[in-house]
């Protein structure tokens, strides 16, 4: 198995910043840990916060093998820490509209990391798989992950930032219509 990933640009991220995790991001992470061992190390030496959101520990109690829940649980005890985005929904009233034309069908849990990166706007990221439903029209692509299995199933998570220019940008156009 390989890992590829630039370090340099992973090394530029923001001192003190928060990585919001996504269930896809925690599964990939825990089944290669000795992969990702570089990358992690990286942002502890840099001050970074791994973090979920408790929609996320939700999504990743949906399994029917208990080992690999007992190691995602591993994993999210062991390196993260959970934060409560639901009490500030109040907070977004003029954002999910907004998000909700651009990312369309998105799941809760995704909204809600949207949310996230927004709050804390210049100082996140956003790990993820799921690189569908998180929209380059807001969001900034900073870095890739990919993980050769050496099958035929290659996995890759994004690291994804919030760009206000391009969230003003949208809404203008959004509103405008």
């Amino acid at each position: 198995m390989k890992i590829f990933a630039n370090y340099r640009d992973i090394a530029q991220f923001k001192d003190n910043s928060f990585f919001f995790l996504d269930s896809s991001a925690i599964i990939l992470i825990a089944n290669y840990r000795n992969l990702f061992k570089e990358f992690l190390d990286i942002l502890e030496t840099k001050g970074a916060a791994l973090i979920t959101i408790p929609s996320v520990n939700f999504e990743l109690l949906r399994t029917d093998n208990p080992t690999e829940q007992l190691e995602r649980n591993k994993f999210i005890n062991e390196n993260c820490q959970t934060y409560p985005i639901e009490r500030h929904l109040g907070d977004f009233k003029d954002l999910v509209p907004i998000i909700h034309r651009i990312a369309g069908r998105a799941a809760y849990t995704d909204f809600l990391l949207y949310c996230c990166l927004y709050k804390f706007v210049n100082k996140s990221y956003l790990l993820t798989g799921n690189h569908k439903d998180f929209k380059t029209s807001i969001l900034e692509r900073d870095s890739l992950i990919t993980i050769d299995n050496e099958t035929e199933e290659i996995k890759t998570v994004g690291i994804y930032s919030f760009s206000i220019g391009k969230y003003e940008k949208a809404a203008k156009s959004i509103l405008r219509d």
